[in-house]
Parts: C-alpha cells; structure tokens; sequence
C-alpha cells in the first residue's frame, strides 16, 4: 500500500471509528469484569480475549461476544495470526501453561509446545509461519518459536539470565522487540523507578545486534510496534505516575504520550496489525484507543453470565488447618477452610457449627467440653466469640476491640480465657465475656507471637516475649501478676509446655547460634525445673534398702498439681533433653510417667516422630516412632497417655500409645462455597494482614483502606480464580512494594516433568542436533564418544526428525531411562548411550556454574593469579557455605578478592559474609619446626575487595552492599541495586492461598529505608548491557579487575 493510499484508508478509518465511538459512548455500559488479555485482528474488526478461563471474539464496535474455547482448564493471551484465519493462545491444560493453536472461528485446538516450563504465545511471524513465545525452559525468560506446524521449538533470545517478555517481531520479520527486566513479572507493581525497571530493547536474532529504546527507570511495559514499524506503542507510568499507552520511534526518539488518564492503569495493550487501533484491560474492562487522535472508549461487551462452575460450590471433606481434641477425650472439633466442625474421636458424621462466610480459627474447648472459644473476623476485625459445641445456639461475642485478638485458650479449671490483643497485650476474660482486663503489657508479636500456657494449676502462664530479635519466656501469677524470668540469652526460646506433673518447664531454644539477623545452630528441647533439684546420694539409696514400707491407703481423689517456682539459678536448673543432629519442633509429654516426651524432628532428613526421656537413665536416647507419619504436627496426647493425634497435610491421625500404629480419623464434612463470599473474605484478610502487619505504617504514603473499598465490590463479582488473583495483586501493587503479593493454593493439577539430559538441542535443515553439551551434566559423561553437533537419530526407539519435538519425547520421562542414539562424528558411527534425566533445576544450576568458571578463568587470567573471584547466586545457607569454603580455599592464599553479588536474589547471611571480610588478624602462632599460622586463622580484613553489584542485586543481597558500603570496606563495581529489600514472612489464607508481607524494614545508619531510597549506588558505575551480554562481553568484570590490581599494587608498595 502506498503512503497516499494508506493515509486516505488512515483517515477513512478514523472517521469510521470516530462515529463509531460516538454511537457506542452515548450507549456506554459497565465494564464486563474478567474481561482480559484483549488482542486485535490485523484490521481491527474483531477482538479475541479471555474471559472466565476461555478464548472470546467479539466485534469492536462492542455486542454478544462469542465464545470458541470451553473447558475446565485457563486459556489465555490470545494472538492473531498476520492473516486473520488463526488463533495462538496460552494454556494450561495439561498442568502448565502451553502454547496451542486453533482457527478463529474455534477449531479443535492443536497443541505446539510439550515442556514443563511455561510457555506463553506472544506474536506470529509476519509470513505467519511461525509462533514466537516466552519460556523459562532454560533461562529466567527466554524467547523462542515453533512452527505453526509442530515440531522442535527453536531459542530466538535465551541467556541466562535473559528476563524477556512480550516479544513482538517487526514487521519486515527481522526485528524482535521485547520488554527486558525482572519487573515485566510484577507488571502489577505501582511506582517503581529504580536501576531493574522494565526497559524496551530491538534485537535483530540473525547477529544479535541489540539497540535500546528506553533507558530511563521508568517501567516500559507490553511493547507494539505501529504505523509499519516506524512507531513503537508501549505503556508507562511515566510523569503522569498511571500507567498510559506511550509512543516513541523506532530509536527511542520522540517519546511522548498517547492517552492521559488520570486515574485507572492500561494494562496488556495490543496494537492492531494493520490499523492504528489499540486494546487493552483498563478498570477490569476493555478499552479501545484510536492511537492516532488519543480518543478512547470501553468496548460494551455481552457475555453469558452462566459460568463453567456454579456460583455456590461444594466442598468435600476439606483440609483441617487446625484441630482440639476435648478434655472429655470424646470429642474433636477441627477447622477446615474457616469453619469449626466438631464429630466423634473416630470421625465419622461432623456438624459445621459456625456456617459463615468469615473465617473461624484459634479454637480452645472448655472444661466441660460444650463450648468453644474461638477467634472470628465476622465484624470489622478479629475478635473472640464462644459457641456451643453441638451447635444448637448463636455465637456470643466476647470481645468488641480495634485490634486482633490471637489464640484464646481456656484456663485447664474452666474459669478464665486467655489471649493475646495486638503485639503488646495479654488479657483475660471470663467465658461470659466479662471483667476483660489486661494481664500483662509487653513485646508479644501479635500473630508472630511465640505463644503462652497455661500451667495446670491454672494460676500461672508462660509466655513468650520478643526482645533485639530474640525470644524469652516468663511467668505470670494472673492473681498477684508477679512476673519471673525463667529464661534470660542470647539467643531464642518458644514453645513453653508444662510437665504434667507441675514440677518443670519444657521449651525450645537455640543455644548454638542465632535466629537473627540469620539462623544458626539448631532448635534442641530442654527441660527447666522450677525448684532445684535436691542432690541425691549413694548413701541414702543404701539406706534404704532396711526400711520397711508402710502401706499407704489409696484415696479415690486425685490431687491437685501445684506449681511452685524457685529459681535460684536458671542456667543451673536447665538441662538439654535432646542434643540431636537435626532441628526440634513440636512436643508433648505423657501424663502416664511425665517423663516420655515425644517429639518432631529432621534427625533423619524429615520431619519424623521420636521418643526420648526426661529420666536421666534414659536421657540422650532416640528412637523413631511412627516412621510412615510424615511431618506431624499440632500433636496431643490423651490423659492417660495412650493416644497421640496429629495433623498431617491437611489430614487427622491418631498414634496408639506406646505400640506407635497409626491410623487416619476420616469425618464427612460438607461445605457449601458461595464465590463471591468467598472472594470478598479472601481480599478481606489480605487487606487485613497488610493493613495492620505491614512493615511501614504509612503503606509508602497510600491510603490503603481506601484502596481496598474501591477493589472489594468490583472482585465479588469475578468469575475465575486465576483473574481473582491478578486482581488482587493489582490491589495490593498499589502499595508500591517489593516481596509481596497474593499465591494461589496448589491446584492439585498433575503435570509431566520432562527429563533433562544437560544438553540443548539444535534444529538443523533434516534434523535435530545435540547442542551444547553442560559439564558434568548425563550427556557430558559420554563426552569420548559424542559431541555438539552430532546428530539424534533416536530417543528411546522413537525417530527424530526436523518435524519432531523432542521436548514431547522427554517430557514425563523425568524417573525413566533415556536412551539415545546419535551419529558420533569423533567415532564416525552411530552411538548408542543411556542416560539418567535430571531435573530442568539441576540443568539450570550446571548452566550457572559454567558462567561462574568462565567469571573465574577470566580474573585468574587477567590478574596473572593474584586475585581471587567468588560468585554468590543468593544469600542462603548453601551460598554461604560456598562463599566461606572458597575464600579459605581461594582468596585467603591470593592478594584480593572480587566477590560478585550481581543476580543475587537474596536470602539473609549478610552478616557472615561482612564478618568474615573483617575478619582481622591479630596475632601470629608458631609450632616448633612448622610454617607460622596466623589467628584469626583465615583473617581476611587486610586484603583488598571490590564488591560487583548490578540492577538485579537485590533483598539481603542489597543488604551486603549497603554494609559493605557503610563500613567502608572497598569500592563498589557495577550497576545500582534493585531497590528491592524488607524481610518478609506470610500468612496462609482461608482457601489455602498465601499472602506474602513485608514486616521488617531495614534501614541505613542515617534511617533511609532501604526499600525506597532507590538501591544501593556503586563508586564505580558500570552498567552491561544486553549487547554486552549478547556477545559475551563483560565490561563490570573487566572494570572490577582494573580497579582491584591497582588496590593491591597500591597494597603492596606500603
């Protein structure tokens, strides 16, 4: 089409359009929520979307949409093919997301991609030929294409560390555009502007020639390009601080913006093949832009208000969360998705007695075992109420408060409850709901609180208090409120239980490390006796062998456990009652002998039951108990110590005592699920949670009540889970925020896993080709006898060819043998080799750990040897471990170090790792006719280091170089970090889904929060690009080098 003519149709079209927005915008309707993922035919006439889990098309101009898939499974992210005859779209129906293909009319579709990764359908190939799509099959976010025939997917951008999404090919098919960076994953983020945002980038995949579009640190999001390639359409939040559709040239030049809304962000644009149109989601609709005039309107759409499940849905036996088991031994009442339901000790039949949309939990039974307590957050927030257990009565509402109120339990005498207000109150209250009053203010934690229990004289409780990061437990008199410290470390205590008998304490501590800022050491169970012990003498047993036993008469009354303290010294009165190799959890004590304890623990690797003693005789002796249970938890034991009950994965169990046979404890409960409750209690908590719990009280200055009043009616009316969770972290984007958002439960879908043989593969003109082959990887061990390049002829029996994808072979081969046959060229005959698959993960890691070699050959190389580099990929146990092995191997014999944190995703061993850098060297010692050593054995704080950091350094990885920079320990090479750092935790959800919450800011010396001032900046700015990375180069590495030679020639001429 000429330029005169494509003007006239230009205009011609803009007429059209105009009348046609008029006609609709004097007819507007609401918004059809759930609409999503909008895509243009090449002449804008018809737009294909998801909706409830399906593919739509309905006509621009708005009307009865039409629906062409329906099933049971996500389908998503539709793409038109350049002709307009076909669909490409995502799906997840065979447990992962997967690229298929149908016409657009909605024939069966064909599926094109076989791998456990996810694969998502971004754009057709302009001769229609092909399907470019995003997978993490072998990078963070890779692209590659498949033929719309089938066969081997070919990689079009995929390092790896590649994080590419929305990819768009040129028109002239020889160009892909791309957004680049870890954002495009949070794309629901509000706010962010740092080093990671998300920046468009051109790549030509012929010579890897990469040009830029964007380079501010605004986030780009959902690249288009327009007007036959000259233009590129995106959407930022750039100046107007909501996201708008934005243009540019093909250059990057000229960037200016397209529409101007003040409020309501664009999301998922998609720019007409052949027409200056946009669509896009905006306030949970479609909206249609015409690009050229900004004039924009929401596209009226009817669908079918019947959806694929019903509106109120059963569940079936659902998951308990938590249980009781009654003092009367007789009853068990359980929480399961919120509700209470209470049935016999053996299961059987069970009565839902609370039956409402809220969420019920923390329960504790009275004396008398009628009744229980509970926590509700039917009202404005959680508060306690008591019910009857039979379930024949309302519910009283004991407490009326502004804030949580956590874990009631019932005092063993019936009389009192006891619970946590907020973070800072402990109370009790009468089971009629008065004389509430305050027991005792401190440092509790609200819900990260460590607990309390009551003793079973019911006049004292310990409880657990938060100092510095660490816990310790006290006593309380609830008459008198005398408090006693009954520990006073360093390190944590938690889980107080009382002995049966009254006459000691049992808990949990840490005493071989800490759990803050990192964890070390390992959880152990000990045993403090509230008066000491009376010493014990060989003599006296002696004795008593000559005195005669006076018959005492049996009196039918049991007596009354008295609990008395005297703690002359706590240390004294504390004995270890393990000292395993693995980590203790949960624990209970039979009240038959107040001395067998059963307990959880990682001894052998998992979380299984054991046995030991509190009997000195016995002390120090494990034995597994129950080994088929598999990690129990929420244990209780009967009164006569003959049953043991847990929960495991969501399931009930009882132990029979002391055989340790187990058996499940099955009751039928049937809960009725109205969705759109359901959704409103589920953004409810979440509003909740990060309302109250969230780290910065002033929510990064967003009004977030009014946030969630503005969300809360429009996701009631949601009618597929996955939307309801995009929407939600839309909601909670708002806050601008790292290490948060919303997790689905798990979806219970099964899904193949595909063997992994440490090889790529190639698609050459007649055939597949093995690739590159990773060392030490199944392939690698056969590395005398084939190499890359050598073609496949078969795999497992199965020939293959150009058309195969070999990815559909492997894939649910990951437990099986692999057998291959390849054409050696080094032994010029076909081989046949047998391989043990390994896990996409393990692939991945063999992948790293050939980018780190290359790192370390360079610096060896480049320093003649005199400086050491050490890679770090996150901050974990396992990282630090490495970090530590390899400065005492490497470093501490050289003159320097480059330790490179970039990539680092974090974790929370910032403080090892700057010890060890200042680790000093104080004295030297000296065997007679031995080398002198040096203490500190491996000082490390004289040696010259320079710390690399890029834009994806981020959470304790930022935590490291703001230390590193603070205490001045070396210049830092790079780019600026993420600006992505607060300690995080999370709290589950009703349904099973998990929230993430930021809870513990960190701050510098001079109290900048470190999550919002913008990253920690190097000394030395160096930024790689992805041209740099394209070709292999490295100029950060190369800088890091230049910068340490010269400390330690400056080192060495002092």
């Amino acid at each position: 089409m000429s330029a005169r003519r494509f003007a006239k149709f230009q205009s011609f079209f803009l007429m059209t359009f105009i009348f046609l927005t008029s006609a609709l915008l004097a007819n507007s309707t609401k918004p059809l929520i759930g609409s999503r993922y909008p895509a243009l035919s090449p002449d804008a006439k018809t737009v294909a979307f998801s909706y409830m889990g399906d593919i739509w098309v309905v006509s621009t101009r708005g009307g009865a949409a039409v629906r062409l898939t329906d099933n049971d499974a996500y389908d998503s992210r539709p793409v038109w093919s350049p002709d307009g005859k076909w669909l490409a779209f995502t799906s997840d129906r065979e447990g992962q997301d997967d690229v298929y293909l149908m016409s657009a009319s909605g024939s069966t579709p064909r599926r094109l991609t076989f791998n456990a990764s996810s694969d998502i359908a971004t754009d057709f190939s302009p001769d229609g030929r092909w399907i470019l799509f995003r997978s993490n099959r072998h990078s963070l976010a890779g692209l590659f294409k498949v033929s719309v025939e089938g066969g081997m997917p070919i990689p079009v951008l995929d390092r790896y560390w590649d994080w590419l999404y929305s990819g768009k090919y040129s028109p002239d098919g020889r160009e892909v555009l791309f957004s680049l960076g870890m954002e495009n994953r949070f794309w629901w983020r509000k706010g962010y502007r740092g080093a990671n945002s998300a920046k468009l980038w051109v790549v030509q995949p012929q010579n890897l020639n990469a040009r830029q579009i964007t380079t501010d640190d605004f986030d780009s999001f959902w690249p288009n390009w327009g007007n036959r390639g000259k233009t590129i359409y995106f959407v930022s939040e750039r100046k107007t601080g909501v996201y708008n559709i934005w243009a540019c040239e093909r250059t990057g030049k000229n960037i200016r913006a397209v529409t101007t809304f003040k409020k309501g962000e664009i999301r998922w644009l998609n720019v007409a093949r052949n027409a200056p149109i946009a669509v896009y989601e905006r306030n949970f609709g479609l909206y249609m832009t015409n690009l050229a005039t900004g004039r924009s309107h929401l596209i009226p759409i009817e669908a079918p208000a019947e959806t694929k499940s019903n509106r109120v849905f059963t569940v079936r036996n659902p998951k308990v969360s938590e249980f009781r088991v009654s003092p009367d031994e007789k009853k068990i009442a359980a929480v399961a998705r919120g509700e209470i339901f209470v049935f016999g000790v053996k299961g059987g039949y069970a009565r839902n007695i609370t039956k409402s949309p809220a969420r019920e939990r923390d329960i504790s039974w009275d004396k008398a075992s009628k009744r229980i307590v509970y926590v509700s957050d039917a009202g404005s927030n959680p508060d306690l109420y008591i019910i009857p257990a039979n379930g024949e009565g309302s519910p009283l509402q004991l407490t009326r408060s502004r804030e949580d109120e956590l874990t009631p339990q019932f005092s063993p005498d019936g009389k009192w409850i006891a619970y946590f207000r907020g973070k800072h109150q402990l109370r009790l209250i009468k089971p009629d709901g008065k004389k509430d009053h305050l027991l005792i203010k401190d440092d509790f934690g609200g819900r990260f609180a460590g607990g309390f229990r009551w003793a079973p004289d019911s006049k004292t409780i310990a409880v657990v208090t938060q100092k510095a990061g660490n816990e310790d437990i006290y006593s309380i008199d609830i008459e008198s409120r005398k408090t006693i410290p009954l520990t006073n470390t360093a390190y944590n205590e938690n889980t107080p239980v009382w002995a049966p008998d009254g006459k000691s304490l049992l808990f949990l501590s840490n005493r071989f490390g800490h759990s803050f800022p990192e964890f070390t050491g390992k959880w152990d169970l000990y045993q403090l006796h509230l008066i000491p012990e009376k010493p014990k003498f060989d003599e006296d047993t002696f004795e008593k062998l000559f005195k005669s036993k006076e018959k005492k008469k049996k009196s039918s009354e049991k007596k009354p456990v008295q609990v008395e303290f005297k703690i002359d010294n706590m240390d004294r009165q504390t004995e270890p009652v393990t000292q395993t190799l693995g980590n203790e959890y949960e624990f209970v004590i039979s009240p038959s002998d107040s001395a067998t304890v059963y307990f959880t623990s990682t001894i052998d690797g998992k979380i299984h039951l054991w046995k030991t003693s509190l009997d000195r005789k016995k002390r120090g002796k494990y034995s597994p108990f129950a080994a088929s249970v598999i990690y129990p938890h929420q244990l209780q034991i009967d009164k006569k110590g003959k049953a043991l009950f847990y929960l495991a994965s969501g399931r009930l169990g009882k132990i029979a005592l002391p055989k340790g046979s187990s058996q499940s404890i099955s009751f039928k409960a049937k809960l009725d699920v109205d969705r759109a409750a359901d959704y409103g209690q589920l953004l409810g908590e979440v509003y909740y949670t990060l309302q109250y719990y969230y780290y910065d009280p002033a929510h990064h200055h967003t009004n977030w009540k009014k946030v969630y009043e503005s969300y809360r009616p429009v996701l009631k009316q949601v009618r597929e889970d996955r939307d309801f969770y995009d929407y939600v972290n839309e909601m909670i984007g708002e806050l601008n925020s790292s290490h948060t958002g919303i997790h689905p439960p798990p979806s219970g879908k099964s899904r193949k896993q595909t063997a992994r043989l440490g090889v790529t593969f190639r698609l050459d003109r007649d055939s597949v080709s093995l690739g590159h082959i990773f060392k030490d990887g199944p392939v690698y061990a056969h590395r005398d006898s084939v190499s890359g390049g050598d073609r496949v002829r078969t795999v497992n029996g199965k020939a293959i060819s150009a058309k195969t994808n070999i990815w559909k072979v492997l894939n649910g081969e990951m437990n099986h043998r692999v057998v291959l046959s390849v054409e050696s060229r080094k032994l010029k005959r076909t081989v046949t080799i047998k391989l043990k698959p390994i896990s996409a993960r393990a692939e991945n890691k063999l992948a790293l750990e050939e980018w780190i070699q290359s790192r370390k050959a360079f610096v060896k190389a480049r320093t003649q040897d005199q400086v050491a580099y050490i890679y770090m990929r996150a901050m974990g146990r396992s990282d630090l471990r490495r970090f530590l092995k390899e400065l005492e191997r490497e470093a501490v014999p050289r003159k320097g170090l480059i330790l490179d944190i970039r990539y680092n995703f974090g974790g929370n061993v910032h403080d090892r790792v700057l010890q060890a850098l200042m680790k000093p060297v104080y004295a030297k010692w000296k065997i007679r006719g031995m080398p002198e050593t040096q203490q500190s054995t491996y000082g490390f704080a004289d040696k010259p280091v320079v710390l690399l950091t890029n834009e994806i350094t981020l959470s304790d990885g930022e935590m490291t170089a703001n230390g590193f920079k603070t205490l001045k320990r070396g210049p830092i090479v790079g780019n600026t970090t993420y600006g992505w750092i607060i300690f995080t935790t999370g709290f589950g959800l009703m349904n099973g889904a998990y929230v993430r919450l930021p809870f513990w800011g960190c701050y510098t010396l001079k109290g900048q929060d470190l999550e919002t001032q913008g990253g920690v900046k190097p000394d030395i700015r160096v930024v790689n690009t992805l041209q740099d990375d394209l070709h292999g180069a490295d100029p950060q590495l190369q800088k890091a080098v230049e910068v340490i030679l010269k400390k330690v020639q400056d080192k060495g001429a002092e």
